[in-house]
Parts: C-alpha cells; structure tokens; sequence
C-alpha cells in the first residue's frame, strides 16, 4: 500500500506542479499578450507622430515656399507701382505740354489775324 500512496502522492505532486507551472504559463501568455497590445498602441502612436510630423514639415515647407512667393509677389507689386508712376508722369508731361502747343498755336492765330494790315479799296495815302 505504500507504494501506492507514494504513486498516489507523486502523482499529486505532479499534478500540483503541473498546475503550477499551467498557472505560470497562463500568466506568462496573459503578460504577452498585454505587451503585444502595448506593442500596437505604441507602434500607432509612432506612425501618427511620424505622420504628424511629416505633415508639419510640409506644413513647414509650403509656409516658407508660400512666404517666398509672397515677397516675389511684393516686389513685382512695387515696380509695378513704379511703373505705373512713370507712365502717370509721363502722361502727365504728355498733356502739359499738349496744352502748351494748343495755347502756342491759338496764340500765334490770333497774333497773325491781329497783324494782319486791312487795305481799304480805292484811297491813296
């Protein structure tokens, strides 16, 4: 009988062991299986971030192109600015000096019907 009771004891034991080592190993893929999800978050977490951060350098990038075609922008604006002040002033010049000849030309009528002498028809003098 003794041998069978210590049969019986050993397969206790075993059993024991083994339910042991079930727990553990139970624990140890509940464990994994966490991680593997802590894994996931942070490689989501990772491509969102890298995302994000590619959009802000494009973001970046498109605000310094757009600020350069601003200034480029500005500057044609300003000799646009200047060209048109030109042409203001040359127009200007243009209708001055139209209306000096037209005052020139009025004048100079009038001087010639003024100086021209009237003869009167049949006196000598």
């Amino acid at each position: 009988m003794m041998t069978r009771m210590f049969k019986r004891e050993d397969m206790d034991r075993r059993m024991l062991l083994l339910l042991h080592v079930d727990n553990r190993v139970c624990d140890a893929l509940i464990e994994l299986e966490a991680a593997k999800q802590k894994k996931q978050t942070l490689v989501q977490l990772i491509e969102s971030l890298s995302t994000h951060t590619w959009e802000t350098k494009l973001s970046s990038v498109s605000v310094s192109v757009m600020q350069e075609k601003v200034e480029v922008l500005e500057e044609e604006e300003n000799k646009l600015k200047l060209q048109c002040e030109q042409v203001k002033k040359a127009l200007d010049d243009v209708q001055e000096s139209t209306e000096q000849v037209a005052l020139e030309e009025s004048q100079t009528k009038e001087n010639a019907t003024v100086a021209k002498p009237v003869r009167k028809r049949g006196t000598l003098t």
